[in-house]
């Protein structure tokens, strides 16, 4: 049976009101925000470990003649048949991980992955 709200039988009282969620919620985001941050951290450590394993330190200065990895690939051309390296291009500039090199007219930064020694 309908029971008949009277004065004497107020409606209950909501137990989960907005404060109650936002805050929940904003505790949960929290969380997984940390841990997600946890996850990249870790995950950028174990990339860094793995290309340290094979990365190889090149011997490149100022002024060394080196030839460039050619990644363009030409319609028409065989990719297996067309020589991948081209040079050779002085280096005019070094930083870190990259290299300044004389093609023609213009100079271009390269990663120094993409360079080999010419001998």
């Amino acid at each position: 049976m309908n029971k008949i709200l009277t004065p004497k039988h107020k409606p209950p009282e909501p137990r989960y009101n907005y404060d109650y969620y936002a805050s929940e919620l904003k505790g949960r985001l929290q969380t997984v925000h940390q841990q997600a941050h946890r996850n990249l951290t870790e995950s950028k450590r174990k990339s860094k470990e793995h290309y340290d394993k094979t990365a190889r330190q090149t011997e490149l200065q100022v002024g060394d003649k080196v030839l460039l990895f050619d990644e363009t690939v030409r319609r028409g051309i065989s990719r297996k048949l067309n020589a991948q390296w081209i040079g050779p291009y002085a280096i005019t500039e070094m930083d870190r991980v990259n290299a300044n090199i004389d093609r023609g007219r213009n100079s271009v930064k390269v990663h120094i992955d993409r360079l080999k020694p010419f001998h």
